[in-house]
């Protein structure tokens, strides 16, 4: 009786570009089945096959589908080497959709965020009647916000999925939580900015690239770049150098402290992260409790209203009550 090693050594030499005649060799596999043969012979022969699929990285499509059929025909008894085949024969037909992202389009990604806000706790503290609605109904207000021009950018979408999902697991949303949710769902996105083209948001540039819109001092236009990131007092000259907050680049290229409350403000002057220039003077952000219509009004960073309403409430944190907007949003 042959060993192992020469069926394995005759397997090999099947040539790459023929994984047919590999097919052909596993459907003569049950003719092997006679009186004196064993079982476990032809168990050892599947196994050799399983190796030089696997040496063959074969992974067509054409092919990967017929690998159970060839498999079903040798009738294995179960032995330890067997598992290592079918382990190879999975994985060779797995791994051709593992670069496929998560969310390839808007409708999945709107699906996917939906699923993250309505988390139990969610459902439990809106009083939602079921999770079903509470989906449905946050899946169209993702729809209705879904930023006009700029593209889909599919590479992103699980991190702003993810960030929810943290975001809104005990049903509280910190201002934190709300800026990282926001600067990460931003990057699910692509302007058509490419490097050194103008802009006036981050949604102008090819996020994807790592492109952020640099604005220098508090213009309202600036351009795309790979932002490099400077302290107070530091040079920024180049085009990609951008102040960190409470800073701006002034008038000698330098990091200079953003304006104070009470203090002169314009588009080369912003000023201070708890105010805001009205009428060219800085202005403290409104309080928590205050009427607000966005987050940038609030000293807080969190402006809590509904997807639709046009006036919210100031807060620190939202926690969400039946009486919340996001509540009867979700209702």
């Amino acid at each position: 009786m042959r060993s192992s090693r020469d069926r394995c050594a005759k397997t090999r030499r099947l040539r790459r570009d023929e994984p047919s005649r590999l097919l052909r060799a596993g459907a003569r596999a049950p003719s092997r089945h006679r009186r004196g043969v064993r079982r476990s012979d032809t168990v050892e022969e599947a196994w050799c096959i399983g190796m030089n699929l696997a040496a063959l990285n074969v992974t067509h499509y054409s092919f990967a589908p017929r690998i159970p059929a060839m498999l079903s025909s040798f009738r294995c008894v179960p032995v330890v080497r067997p598992s290592f085949v079918l382990a190879a024969f999975l994985a060779l037909v797995g791994c051709s959709g593992k670069d496929e992202p998560k969310y390839p389009d808007t409708t999945s990604f709107c699906s996917g965020r939906a699923g993250a806000e309505c988390s139990t706790e969610v459902i439990r503290a809106c009083a939602a009647p079921d999770r079903e609605r509470c989906v449905s109904k946050r899946q169209q207000a993702c729809i209705a916000a879904l930023p006009r021009g700029p593209v889909y950018n599919a590479g992103g979408a699980e991190g702003c999925i993810n960030a929810v999902s943290a975001a809104f697991g005990d049903a509280k949303l910190t201002t934190e939580e709300n800026r990282t949710v926001n600067e990460t769902c931003t990057a699910a996105f692509d302007g058509p900015g490419a490097a050194s083209a103008p802009c006036a948001r981050d949604l102008d540039c090819m996020m994807s690239s790592g492109l952020r819109c640099v604005l220098r001092g508090g213009a309202n236009v600036g351009t795309c770049q790979v932002p490099e990131r400077v302290t107070g007092g530091g040079l920024c000259s180049a085009p990609n150098q951008s102040c960190v907050d409470g800073f701006h680049c002034g008038a000698t290229n330098h990091c200079d402290i953003n304006s104070q409350v009470g203090a002169p403000c314009g588009a080369t002057l912003p000023c201070v992260k708890e105010a805001r220039c009205v009428a060219d003077i800085c202005e403290k952000k409104f309080d928590d409790g205050s009427p607000c219509a966005s987050d940038q009004e609030c000293v807080n960073g969190l402006c809590a209203k509904g997807s639709t309403a046009a006036q919210g409430i100031c807060a620190s944190q939202m926690t969400l009550a039946p009486n919340e907007p996001f509540c009867i949003d979700a209702r």
